[in-house]
């Protein structure tokens, strides 16, 4: 009987979920599809190995034994991964999932600058969504990584961190502030109204969607802008000095940036929302030296930021 490994991480995904349409949510794929591979998989081993109850989709006695060897095979496959990927002894690993934050990518570029490259070292950075942070960290992809929610939604990220099996640290809570180029109309105007931004272009990151949370409630009041959608961190800052009528919203970033791209930061007045920064890892995890110095690496590119007066 020949079972694609992939199947085996979708049934242990189900199972920690309780839920399809959960589990596809972090499988990053549709319900339908995962339903069928599920199907498929039982009429391959010859009994169901879920059932649908009161309390969700849960394992059948049998599903409970297969799903325990499940366990046993992607951990074997998992160390014979991190063999063929050189983490072996003498090598230094470094590994984080962070948002897309200028003052976070600053900690990051000092966190690297102290790193003594004379020793063997492999560094990792992912600058992802939350969800996708969430779900490295908790499936030993990644130790360590720094999700971004609004405050107003935090009680559904706090079960939802808790049914991972995850610890939080808080980083930052912060107002958002808008970036935009020197040469905006806008950016000399004295106060900046949220509906002052309705004629402009707004610059949005096409990946940011959490496709778990449909409870969430709804973001900050948008401005009917049109949409400039992107992936990448450099080309918002590209698109901000080129395309002058753009802006995006944005934690407060570094000064020496602003100069780089000519863009400035501003307040925005109507903006109530707050936004939280929070660093993840496995409760099971016990933080080493190199973590804890990116961790006072991070504070200290909060600290260069916090305390800049807006306009």
């Amino acid at each position: 009987m020949n079972i694609n490994t992939i199947l085996l991480r979708y049934v242990v995904e189900v199972e920690k979920s309780k839920s399809i349409s959960k589990a596809a949510d972090n499988l990053y794929m549709a319900q339908p599809n995962l339903s069928k591979a599920i199907k498929e998989l039982e009429e391959t081993v010859g009994f169901p190995i879920f059932e649908r109850g009161p309390k969700g989709t849960i394992p059948t006695d049998l599903g409970i034994e297969f799903i325990e060897q499940a366990h046993k095979v992607l951990a074997q496959i998992d160390a014979m991964g991190n063999l063929a990927s050189g983490k072996k002894e003498g090598t230094i690993h470094f590994d984080v999932s962070i948002p897309r934050g200028s003052y976070i990518s600053e900690g990051v570029l000092d966190f690297v600058r102290g790193l003594d490259f004379k020793v063997r070292t492999e560094v990792l950075f992912q600058e992802t969504n939350a969800l996708k942070a969430i779900h490295n960290v908790s499936e030993h992809r990644f130790n360590l990584g720094v999700i971004r929610y609004e405050k107003k939604n935090e009680l559904y990220f706090k079960d939802y961190l808790y049914e991972r099996n995850l610890k939080t640290e808080t980083l930052w809570d912060f107002q958002e502030i808008v970036l935009m180029s020197k040469h905006h109309p806008l950016a000399n105007k004295e106060k900046i109204e949220l509906s002052d931004l309705e004629p402009y272009i707004e610059i949005v990151y096409e990946d940011e969607v959490l496709p778990y949370f449909h409870q969430l409630k709804k973001r900050r009041e948008q401005p009917t802008s049109s949409k400039l959608s992107i992936f990448e961190r450099s080309s918002q800052f590209q698109f901000l000095s080129t395309v002058s009528e753009s802006y995006t919203f944005a934690s407060p970033i570094p000064e020496y940036l602003l100069e780089r791209y000519d863009v400035v930061q501003r307040k925005v007045y109507g903006i109530r929302d707050t936004y939280k920064d929070v660093i993840i890892y496995r409760k099971d995890y016990e933080l080493s030296d190199l973590d804890k110095d990116f961790i006072n690496k991070l504070d200290q590119a909060r600290n260069n930021v916090a305390f800049l007066k807006l306009k």
